[in-house]
C-alpha cells in the first residue's frame, strides 16, 4: 500500500475509520444489487491515511472496483450473504492486497442491511469504531 500518512487530529476520538456517507450508500447500492443478482461484489476504499495521538487512522472518499491497483486505497470491502464477519479466507485476503500495512475492510451483508468494519493486525481481524460523516 502506497498512501502516506499526514498528522492530522481525528474529529471523533473514538473512531478509527472515517466514511464519507455518499460512498456508504454507494457501497450498500452495490451491495443490494450483488444480492439481487445472487451473487457476492468486491472493491477497494480509496482515500487518506492519517496519524495522530492516538495512532492511525483513514478516511473514504470514495470505491473503486479496481481491485490490482492498491496505490490509493486504505481498504477494500466484500459483500456477501454470510453475514458481516470476517471470515480467516477475508483476513487472508486482506493480507494479499495489503501485506503487513495498515488497511481497513468493510464486510456486507445486504441480505441483512448490515456492514462492519474491521482492521488486521498480527493476522488477526479486529473490529474498528468508524463514524459516516458529511463531505470528507
Amino acid at each position: 500500500m502506497m498512501v502516506s500518512l499526514t498528522e492530522r487530529t481525528r474529529s471523533a476520538p473514538g473512531a478509527e475509520l472515517f466514511i464519507d456517507g455518499s460512498v456508504a450508500s454507494e457501497i450498500a447500492d452495490t451491495a443490494d444489487d450483488a444480492y439481487f443478482d445472487e451473487t457476492d461484489t468486491e472493491g477497494l476504499l480509496i482515500g487518506s491515511m492519517f496519524v495522530d495521538r492516538r495512532g492511525t487512522y483513514g478516511t473514504v472518499k470514495g470505491i473503486s472496483a479496481d481491485v490490482g491497483d492498491t496505490s490509493s486505497a486504505v481498504g477494500w470491502f466484500r459483500s456477501s450473504e454470510d453475514g458481516c464477519a470476517m471470515s480467516q479466507k477475508d483476513v487472508s485476503r486482506h493480507m494479499r492486497l495489503f501485506g503487513k500495512s495498515k488497511a481497513y475492510a468493510i464486510m456486507v451483508d445486504a441480505g441483512q442491511s448490515s456492514m462492519a468494519m474491521y482492521t488486521v493486525e498480527d493476522g488477526v481481524a479486529m473490529k474498528v469504531s468508524a463514524v459516516m460523516t458529511e463531505g470528507l
